[in-house]
């Protein structure tokens, strides 16, 4: 299971106020042991909880800071087969996005 939480400024040059980002951090699971992985942004902040049922986090930040997380199995149909992996998806799915190919959504 993954549970996926985040606010973005509507308004260039207006910060996420870091309470709100407290507030969704301490929000985000019930369970003490969970480790968020967090986000942050001036304008926009995203936490995420993985409780490891898929193997994977499936979780990525490139070079140029674009952000990509995903939640549940990916179903592309690239053929698949063994070691096929979350992560792998999640960055072919990035690449495509980053050069505006939103095909696989």
């Amino acid at each position: 299971m993954t549970i996926i939480a985040g606010v973005f400024s509507r308004k260039a040059g207006v910060d996420v106020p870091v309470a709100v980002c407290g507030a969704l951090r301490k929000g985000i699971s019930r369970d003490l042991r969970d480790q968020p992985i967090e986000y942050k942004h001036p304008g926009g902040y995203l936490v995420k909880v993985d409780i490891g049922a898929f193997g994977a986090p499936a979780h990525h930040r490139d070079a140029q800071g674009s952000v990509s997380v995903m939640a549940g199995e990916p179903l592309l149909a690239d053929g698949g087969g063994e070691g096929d992996t979350r992560d792998r998806h999640l960055l072919a799915m990035h690449a495509q996005w980053a050069s505006d190919d939103f095909s696989a959504l």
